[in-house]
């Protein structure tokens, strides 16, 4: 009821504003909200102001302002409306050339279709993509080099600036960027005019920030408190909270510089700082690898994994064993390069390379590992204010807001507090679109395995070690299999699926049976099946029909 009245005292103010009295979305919701609530006479005034309205000269115009207020309002309440709200502005822009608010808004819904999630969620292929993205960057173009307000073309550059770092993923518009002076080309300028020409603009002052949390924090930390200072919003302070932890990471690793430094700062001390100093670059990732987020997982290639069932392949993911069958070697090589030999550290990365478990690199482009930077040591004033932001952000969007959750979970991480990391990844693990958040999901799991699998090395009792295990294995398999359905949904070439394996609905069907063995066998047999990578593709986009998902897909998508 409170909701109701709510509603209807916003709808009363937007018709009571200037040149709003005759808004037709106005009066609809309010007819509408007015019949809920039983004020039936009400209801029908506001049916026969629109009745009235339909008869006049200009009512055609407010069909079109109609379109572009349900357009905004689509492109505002989440990715499953996103193409609605493309396929409205387009109706829009296209019966009004000139109005850039609108296309603007057009603009930036076609650039939020870069994302991996949308992209994933609408199973887009990489030339859909790029076009939508060419199409954006037209607008934005379009916009900048018209006579539109200075805060329309510092947004408008904003949101170039995030087109532009997306360049190198997108080569249409790489190339359209190429040799045109009445074009853009780099994202740092676009950024530096966005905050030139709107310096008290919400929207420009937070990604702004965002952007310049790569290679400027104090820039970064500026503009998101201007942001917030001026109207505090769920994304400002999920990136100021982001900028507060990568100041403190930056502290800690100048005090650990410090450290490594030693006392002498001549002759044979300055010696040994400098080795140490090198031997850190070279084997950072051999130090304390088990707090390092699994990096055995960056060393198994395709090759091993291909010839692996699932099982098999979350099994070599929680065993510590390769961790150590290189320690006394890694050592050997550390002590000869304090000593003065030159076999420097790199040669430990290289016999990891050869190891007959960890063939190559390439298991990054299959899922991507989630590694565990320096842990931050608390107190520390940035930590803790990164926690607010990040706490404020999640508050600001009444609990939901994935990105802010997974790295309030991997803050947690950092400053060693797993149990309250794993309460925030279970969250998001917990949310039933999976394709809604599907990256935040897929690292949640990861960083859930990793969590288990500490919780295993710290176990003193055989039983609780063997549940952290089993956790961790379940956690790193869920991980896998998603990332695998993830890469198959942007997959552009169809996987060759073959006709001698059993499909996966015979499997289904087969698993429908009482006898517990005989699911047991069946479960095998689909593990068993999924042994290449190429049918692990095939299976996986399988198993997607089997949901009852219809994508809203604009019209204009579909001649492609």
């Amino acid at each position: 009821m409170s909701d109701n009245n709510e509603a209807i005292d916003e709808a009363d103010a937007t018709l009571n504003s200037p040149n709003n009295d005759t808004n037709i979305v106005a009066l609809a919701n309010m007819a509408v909200m007015q019949w809920k609530m039983g004020d039936r006479e009400e209801a029908e005034r506001l049916v026969n102001n629109l009745e009235e309205l339909r008869g006049k000269a200009d009512f055609s115009d407010k069909v079109l302002d109609a379109k572009a207020e349900m357009a905004y309002f689509y492109s505002r309440i989440g990715m499953k409306s996103s193409s609605l709200a493309v396929e409205l502005f387009e109706e829009v822009v296209q019966e009004r050339p000139r109005e850039y608010s609108w296309k603007y808004s057009l603009a930036l819904v076609l650039r939020r279709f870069t994302h991996i999630n949308f992209r994933m969620y609408y199973q887009l292929s990489s030339e859909i993509t790029s076009q939508m993205a060419l199409r954006a960057f037209d607008l934005l173009v379009e916009i900048r080099n018209s006579d539109a307000p200075k805060i329309m073309k510092g947004r408008a550059l904003t949101e170039l600036g995030m087109l532009l770092e997306q360049a190198a993923f997108l080569p249409e518009l790489k190339n359209a960027t190429k040799g045109s002076k009445n074009r853009p080309t780099q994202a740092k300028l676009c950024f530096k005019k966005a905050v030139e020409l709107a310096p008290r603009d919400v929207h420009v002052l937070t990604y702004s920030g965002k952007y310049f949390m790569k290679n400027d924090l104090e820039k970064s930390l500026e503009l998101l408190e201007r942001a917030i200072d001026i109207r505090p919003t769920t994304t400002a302070h999920h990136y100021l909270g982001n900028t507060y932890v990568k100041m403190a990471k930056v502290h800690q690793k100048r005090k650990s510089r410090q450290h490594f430094r030693g006392g002498s700062s001549m002759g044979r001390g300055q010696r040994k700082g400098k080795i140490k100093r090198e031997i850190k670059r070279d084997t950072d990732f051999c130090f304390d690898r088990r707090e390092i987020c699994c990096q055995n997982v960056l060393f198994i290639g395709f090759k091993k994994l291909s010839s692996m069932n699932v099982n098999q392949a979350c099994k070599l993911l929680g065993d510590d064993q390769y961790f150590r069958a290189d320690d006394e070697h890694i050592n050997a090589s550390i002590r000869q390069r304090q000593s003065g030999g030159r076999k420097s550290a790199s040669a430990v990365i290289s016999r990891h390379h050869n190891h007959p478990d960890f063939q190559s690199w390439d298991y990054k482009m299959m899922i991507k590992s989630s590694i565990k930077p320096a842990s931050i040591q608390l107190p520390d004033k940035r930590a803790s204010f990164a926690q607010e932001n990040y706490q404020h952000s999640i508050t600001l969007s009444r609990e939901d807001n994935p990105p802010a959750i997974y790295d309030l979970g991997v803050f947690y991480v950092l400053v060693g507090d797993d149990d309250e990391a794993l309460n925030q990844f279970t969250i998001l693990i917990n949310q039933t679109e999976f394709l809604r958040n599907s990256l935040q999901i897929i690292n949640a799991y990861e960083q859930s395995g990793l969590i288990y699998r500490r919780k295993k090395h710290r176990a003193k009792v055989k039983k609780a070690e063997e549940k952290h295990a089993a956790e961790s294995r379940k956690m790193f398999q869920a991980a896998l299999q998603m990332q695998c359905q993830f890469v198959s949904s942007i997959h552009t070439c169809v996987p060759d699926f073959k006709a001698t394996r059993p499909s996966f609905f015979e499997l289904c069907s087969a698993g429908k049976s009482k006898n517990s063995q005989e699911i047991q066998f069946e479960v095998a047999r689909l593990f068993d099946m999924i042994k290449v990578y190429v049918d692990y593709l095939s299976v996986l986009k399988e198993m997607r029909g089997f949901r009852p998902r219809t994508p809203l897909t604009p019209s204009f998508w579909r001649q492609h």
